[in-house]
């Protein structure tokens, strides 16, 4: 399949999940954004960058499954999108970092949440 479509596929699919959108990024990059914030892009080449922080990025560069990110190398992966083959694994890791974006935000909702009620304590 044409690197351009496979971009597209992945897109839609991305674009089923919920609080997603589509960005412009530097370099003519699509960024994937849940409720605005970016959660990976892909360039135009097909390749694909997440910021998944050290720990995960040492253990996936360690099983030879991505490549290391240009500029952020310790913290970042780069995986090309190539071929159909490659789309799966492609969707797991954009699903995965959007996860973590999810659990994060409600994470800070529920902080949010314990503040106020703490306040509303207080207050009454």
């Amino acid at each position: 399949m044409e690197r351009s479509k496979l971009m597209v596929q992945l897109q839609d699919i991305i674009l089923l999940w919920d609080g997603t959108s589509l960005g412009n990024g530097e370099f003519g990059a699509k960024t994937f954004l849940h409720h605005g914030e970016e959660f990976g892009h892909i360039h135009q080449n097909g390749d694909i960058d997440i910021i998944f922080g050290q720990q995960l990025t040492a253990e996936l560069l360690r099983r030879r499954l991505i490549q290391k990110h240009r500029y952020v190398p310790l913290i970042g992966i780069t995986y090309p999108l190539t071929n159909e083959q490659q789309l799966s694994f492609a969707v797991s890791l954009l699903r995965f970092s959007y996860l973590v974006k999810l659990t994060k935000a409600d994470a800070t909702r529920d902080k949010t949440l314990e503040r106020a009620f703490d306040e509303l304590q207080r207050v009454s």
